[in-house]
């Protein structure tokens, strides 16, 4: 909650890892009942909790974090929802693609604390993972095999601190360039690296 600024919890607020009926026991943590050992070494059921966890969280924030002003967002503070690499003729967008790029720079930092270097391996992947996510969700818009609305649970359509919907100009429920998209991909994979999990 304090790095993405969304919780990993039910609708009634319960999260999902303090609620020994979801995952808390997967985790490895205990009932006090018939559970009474915490496991110590990562398993593969607590892996699948990561994923599971990096999917939805980075589902639930990424058009959250877009509706705030830039200045107190925590995911994204270079770049818009509307910031594609290429224009309709495929040619880069130079201030764009220096931004997505500068703005995955900085969750190398936010999330892994990693501040890296420009040209840096690892940039260049998490680079190549949004730029490959947006290029085959545009094939996939054009054939109509998705759609551009997002699903409830990745749409942004009320403040998070008041709980008030917002005004329809402020909402994120479509991504017709598949750009809110792109960046689930890399919120996802970078918060399923092990060194967001343990320090």
């Amino acid at each position: 909650t304090t790095v993405t600024g969304t919780q990993w919890a039910h609708n009634n607020g319960t999260p999902y890892l303090l609620n020994e009926n979801q995952m808390m026991v997967f985790f490895g943590g205990i009932n006090s009942d018939d559970i009474t050992k915490r496991i110590t070494s990562p398993n593969g059921l607590m892996a699948s909790v990561v994923q599971r966890m990096s999917t939805e969280v980075a589902c639930m924030s990424v058009a959250r974090d877009f509706v705030r002003v830039r200045a107190e967002r925590k995911l994204f503070p270079y770049v818009d929802h509307t910031y594609k690499p290429e224009d309709i003729n495929g040619y880069p967008i130079p201030g764009a693609v220096d931004a997505i790029y500068e703005n995955i720079r900085y969750l190398h930092g936010w999330l892994l604390g990693e501040w890296l270097p420009y040209g840096h391996v690892d940039l260049e992947e998490s680079y190549s993972l949004f730029y490959d996510t947006w290029m085959e969700g545009q094939g996939a818009l054009a054939s109509g095999a998705v759609s551009q609305n997002l699903i409830s649970t990745c749409q942004a359509s009320k403040d998070q601190a008041t709980g008030l919907k917002l005004p329809d100009d402020q909402k994120i429920t479509a991504d017709p360039d598949y750009t809110v998209r792109a960046w689930h991909a890399v919120l996802t994979y970078l918060m399923s690296d092990y060194r967001f999990i343990y320090e």
